[in-house]
């Protein structure tokens, strides 16, 4: 596979400048990568799937994510997603119980009002 060509609307192209066969794809190119791994075989679909893990750990909000995925709708995301974006209202519990408003303000030099 060569570099996409922006004036493409195709993600995966071949050297011909043609859409990359899929059926060829996945039998010489996704299941040795999978197998050559370590894992157990799986849809190449699930490569979305774990980057809306690693985007919503990283802190990712949850409404760029649903963007960057294409969704019609945050909805789509949150219903498909927002049980790993839970874990971060814990994650915020614990960074708001370590911030001191004390020390921010001298750093600062002033506090906002709201």
């Amino acid at each position: 596979m060569v570099p996409r060509d922006i004036r493409s609307p195709l993600v995966f192209v071949g050297k011909n400048g043609r859409a990359v066969n899929w059926k060829w794809w996945h039998r010489e190119v996704w299941q040795p990568a999978v197998t050559l791994a370590g894992l157990a075989q799986r849809a190449p679909y699930a490569c979305r799937h774990t980057f809306a893990y690693f985007s919503l750990c990283a802190g990712v909000p949850i409404e760029d994510l649903a963007r960057d995925m294409g969704h019609a709708s945050i909805e789509l995301t949150h219903s498909t997603y927002g049980h790993w974006a839970r874990d971060h209202g814990r994650r915020a519990a614990r960074l708001r119980e370590k911030f001191d408003p004390a020390a921010d303000v001298s750093q600062a030099g002033t506090m906002m009002e709201p």
